[in-house]
Order: C-alpha cells, then structure tokens, then sequence
C-alpha cells in the first residue's frame, strides 16, 4: 500500500498512513495498491474564530513575579498526552515534560536562580495535561518510568530536546527507553486526535503503553 497527498504545502502523509496538517487549505490523500486506489477530502482550518485568555485578569505583586497565560482556539484545549479535548483550562494543568526534580538530579542543582525560572517556564518544556496527570501518575518519573500513551514520539523528542537545551545528564535506563520510542518514529511532530475519539482516563498503576505493545501513536479506544 502506498500513500501520496495531493497537496504537501496543505496535508503530508506517511508511508503508513499518518497524515500530518502542514497548511490552511483542502487536500485528498490517496492509499494505492496495484491498480486500486481510494481516497480522502481533508481540510485544515486554521483560522480561529476566538481566542480565550485564562486567567482573564492577574495582580503581580512583586518585581520579577511571573504569570504564564494560557490560550485556546474556538473553546477547544488540547493535551497531548491523551489525545484529548477539554472544555476548559480549569480541566487541566501545566505539566514540565522534563520534571523540575529530574531536571536538579541530572544537573540543574547547580544553576543560578535566574537559570531555574528560565527553566521552569520554559514553553518548550511546558504542556497542558489532565490535572490527574501531576498528581501521581506521572509526578517526577523520567523517560523510563512513564511514557504517555498518546504522542510518543512528539513526547520523546521533546525530552531530548530539552536535556540538551539546558544540558542535563540522562541515565542509561531513559536513554534506552528514548531510543526504544524514537527508534521506530518518522517524525517527532504534535499528533492531533479528531475530536470524535473516545480515549479512556489513564490511571495510576497504568502508565506505560510500551509494556503491553501498543504503537506509541495509537491511542485506546
């Protein structure tokens, strides 16, 4: 079976079918095999018809006191962790890919207090997840201890981009756990779900796709 888009400036598609959105439009995406062939309309829409600010009014303090805001399109929040869509921002929370706590046992313990901030509220290393998420199910693991079910790749490659980013040290069982995950990943991209899918809540005492052989980018249904 072999994909092809008709637009690439539009949609891309992979060689096992994972469409990727590249640009506002409308593209068809064809599967071929011998002389049959199928095909999809897709369209991305880009254009957001609101925008809501949370927190929508905020005092500071003190100098130097931060305050990150959050943005969703047309009420829709997305976690990438599980592949789904919230109501609202109070249904979630931020979480630190690379956990503050495994960020000051591989290296951060010696940063300067100007170094933490940056640390902490670096975008790059900030996702919204379900607020469940924080407390207990993945806490301070690292790579080898918990791995999202949904987003593996795009998961992966953002902790290696961040230990690099701030030059964190890795130990052997999360290096091989990231290699495990990226060994088998065409791209490190956000994978966005359709909002029609139905994912279970993860759970603790769940957390770990790769010990029951799921695809790192398929979620459960």
């Amino acid at each position: 079976m072999t994909w092809s888009s008709g637009d690439p400036s539009v949609v891309t598609v992979s060689r096992d079918g994972l469409v990727t959105a590249a640009g506002h439009g409308e593209a068809t995406i064809t599967a071929t095999s011998g002389a049959a062939s199928g095909s999809a309309r897709l369209t991305v829409d880009q254009i957001a018809n609101s925008v809501d600010v949370s927190p929508a009014a905020h005092t500071l303090t003190a100098l130097d006191d931060t305050l990150r805001l959050a943005a969703a399109l047309d009420g829709r929040i997305y976690s990438p962790n599980t592949g789904i869509y919230y109501d609202h921002l109070r249904a979630t929370s931020a979480d630190h890919i690379v956990a503050r706590t495994e960020a000051h046992d591989s290296g951060g313990c010696a940063w300067s207090g100007t170094e933490r901030r940056a640390f902490v509220h670096d975008i790059e290393n900030l996702a919204l997840a379900a607020s469940s998420l924080d407390r207990g199910i993945k806490a301070a693991n690292d790579a080898a201890e918990w791995l999202p079910d949904f987003n593996q790749c795009w998961y992966a490659g953002a902790i290696v981009a961040v230990r690099l980013k701030y030059e964190l040290t890795v130990d052997e069982a999360e290096r091989d756990a990231l290699e495990e995950v990226l060994a088998s990943c065409e791209s490190t991209e956000m994978v966005f779900s359709p909002e029609t899918w139905t994912i279970e809540a993860m759970t603790l005492g769940d957390e770990s796709s790769r010990s029951r052989g799921r695809s790192p980018e398929t979620p459960r249904r």
